[in-house]
């Protein structure tokens, strides 16, 4: 853990929870969840990212950004954009983690960590000034 002049903390290098010189300050809503409504397999891919942020002392609420894809929705658009059909679907800065692949907690885990090392998350405080 660092604990940077600026106020900023790094978990392992990984994640930093105030603004902080050391990284790019990214939005604070840094990873969208596409899922549907009533969508089980939706679900434990967002129980998995959940699982994750907890392990890694971030909070859920901070980061996560969900988007509910229903049939002629604007979230449809957007995975259209990106050639995706399906969810779920994380995606983190332009890398996406798709349907089969979010159930595993290990690979959201790894794919997580992985976007998310030398990031900055600005907390909703000071990224809405």
């Amino acid at each position: 853990m660092h604990d940077g002049d600026s106020g900023c903390i790094c978990l392992e290098g990984t994640f930093f929870t105030s603004a902080c010189n050391a990284a790019p300050v990214v939005p604070v809503s840094v990873i969208v969840i596409y899922r549907s409504s009533g969508c089980n397999i939706c679900a434990q891919a967002t129980d998995n990212v959940r699982l994750i942020l907890a392990e890694l002392g971030i909070d859920y609420d901070e980061v996560v950004l969900e988007r509910i894809v229903g049939e002629g929705s604007a979230e449809i658009e957007e995975l259209r954009q990106i050639n995706l059909y399906g969810v779920p679907v994380i995606k983190i800065g332009d890398k996406v983690l798709v349907q089969s692949d979010t159930l595993s907690a290990w690979k959201v885990r790894e794919f997580v960590q992985e976007c998310l090392k030398g990031m900055v998350m600005v907390p909703h405080a000071l990224g809405e000034r």
